[in-house]
């Protein structure tokens, strides 16, 4: 992965609403207290430990359904919201309020151990925080490394024979706190590993919590939860999961909300929450992959899904009220472009794919000034053997599209792109792009405030060799992110973790 920072240089559609009980619940349950830890007792992992390779933990099983004539109808057919990447057509313009890609340096390495890496990141007022699969890392803002700590080892004293993946970070504007969310299973349980640190700097002391995932509240419900989305607001800590049963069938999705009052504290005590699940759409169809919002600002706190059909016609957007007291949610299916799928990821070199990740949300989508703005990759060009990102942006008041764009071209893919917004409105889109002729790179595209489309892909990072890594499965497997964050220090500055291939299998 490689780390970028971007400076910005100055620069109604009808929807079906709640027809029914879109979940289940709510109904809380507790811990009674954590554990406290300090970076400062770990020692630096060394880049080149060699690692014993683990085996892939994140299910996302593809639970689509078939199509139907029942489904919300589209607002406009499958292509219409296309473009080509100008850049590609080489018929790119300078454009005011475009960012500017102002320097670049080494995220957290591939120690060749974990697929996929699941890099993720956030920024503080001084410092970075890059996770991949099995470790963290520490930097300053010139890319420093202050500290790189085994997962595993952070959070032996906070659940015995811990083995965490699948890793979240942010830092909340609000609270100046860092927040990190990881996973752990075994057979007949699984957790959240929650940790907090005790200020903005995450050098230091931390605060962790095993909360139970195999319980709604209090009761246990027998499945444990994958792929985790990690959300917050001014007010509460949002966690998103895929409910699989311990043979491996999915049940349904889930939102666990926790008051951050008792993240805060001046110790690790007891922690609260209300859980809400089997979660729907408008029309009380069972979703898979519901993704909380990033909030900057105390708007109705809002999440996302995409449809639960094979070809996509609307997306699905709920919102929250009394998070921290009693919470309900409400659903209103929102009808957009139609999108399917894309195809897995073509690449110079040879004939064996990347895994594109399908339409799904991947990343958190980010919610400002009344709109929330989500990326996913959709499949585009000639006989969609191509796959495009796709930026859509709704207004959360009026439950309207404002920006629906996918942007590709012909003999390239695009996939696991990740979204950030600063204090202006201008967007940025990190994404990793292969083509039938390029390898896998790290690459950037922005829609400036006021221009109403993208400003085609920039490479940060060009790939650098063939990437074909299974560990003996069947899956080549890439992602299951890419990172962006706003400097809270400089809300013009966003940073990119983007995943591109260093060299051959790395």
């Amino acid at each position: 992965m490689t780390l970028s920072k971007l400076i910005f240089s100055v620069l109604f559609l009808g929807m079906v609403t709640l027809v029914a009980q879109v979940y289940q619940g709510p109904a809380a349950g507790s811990i009674a207290s954590g554990v406290s830890v300090n970076t400062n007792s770990f020692t630096t992992e060394p880049p080149s430990k060699n690692f014993r390779p683990k085996p892939i933990k994140n299910i996302f099983t593809n639970s689509l359904y078939a199509v139907t004539d029942n489904m919300l109808q589209a607002s406009a057919p499958e292509g219409a919201n296309y473009v080509i990447d100008p850049k590609i057509r080489r018929t790119e313009r300078e454009i005011n309020g475009d960012f500017i890609l102002s320097n670049n340096f080494a995220g957290i390495p591939d120690q060749g151990f974990s697929i996929p890496p699941d890099p993720y990141l956030a920024v503080g007022p001084n410092h970075i925080l890059a996770v991949v699969n099995s470790r963290f890392r520490i930097m300053d803002k010139s890319g420093t490394v202050q500290k790189t700590i085994a997962a595993s080892s952070f959070y032996s004293s906070t659940l015995s024979g811990s083995d965490p993946f699948d890793p979240k970070v942010v830092y909340d504007q609000f609270s100046q706190r860092w927040i990190m969310v990881w996973l752990h299973v075994t057979s007949s349980a699984g957790y959240f590993l929650v940790s907090v640190s005790d200020d903005s700097d995450p050098n230091g002391v931390w605060f962790n919590w095993a909360l139970p995932t195999h319980l709604n509240g209090t009761t246990s419900a027998g499945n444990w939860a994958d792929y985790q989305g990690v959300g917050y607001d001014n007010q509460a800590l949002y966690i998103t999961s895929n409910q699989f049963t311990f043979a491996g069938n999915y049940n349904y999705a889930k939102l666990r909300i926790i008051n951050k009052a008792n993240l805060f504290g001046a110790t690790p005590g007891q922690v609260t929450w209300n859980d809400l699940w089997d979660i729907k759409t408008g029309s009380g169809i069972n979703v898979f992959t519901v993704r909380p919002s990033r909030h900057y600002g105390t708007g109705t706190y809002t999440l996302l899904s995409t449809s639960p059909y094979t070809t996509g016609t609307f997306v699905t957007l709920y919102k929250v009220s009394n998070p921290i007291t009693t919470p309900t949610m409400t659903a209103v299916d929102i009808p957009v472009t139609t999108y399917n799928s894309p195809n897995d990821a073509g690449q110079l070199g040879g004939s064996q794919t990347i895994d594109g990740g399908s339409f799904y949300l991947r990343n958190e989508p980010v919610y400002r000034d009344g709109i929330l703005h989500a990326v996913h990759a959709v499949r585009s060009g000639t006989g969609n053997l191509y796959s495009s990102v796709r930026y859509l942006s709704l207004n959360t008041s009026t439950n309207a599209v404002v920006s629906d764009i996918a942007m590709g071209a012909d003999n390239y893919f695009h996939f696991y792109p990740a979204v950030e917004v600063d204090a202006s409105n201008n967007v940025a889109i990190t994404y990793t792009r292969s083509g039938t002729n390029e390898y896998a790179g790290a690459f950037y595209t922005s829609k400036p405030a006021d221009v109403s489309s993208l400003t085609g892909g920039k490479v940060i990072k060009a790939g650098n060799g063939y990437y074909y890594k299974t560990f003996g499965g069947t899956r080549n497997r890439w992602g299951d992110y890419n990172g962006a964050w706003l400097d809270p220090s400089n809300t013009s500055r966003i940073y990119l973790l983007t995943e591109y291939v260093a060299s051959t299998n790395t």
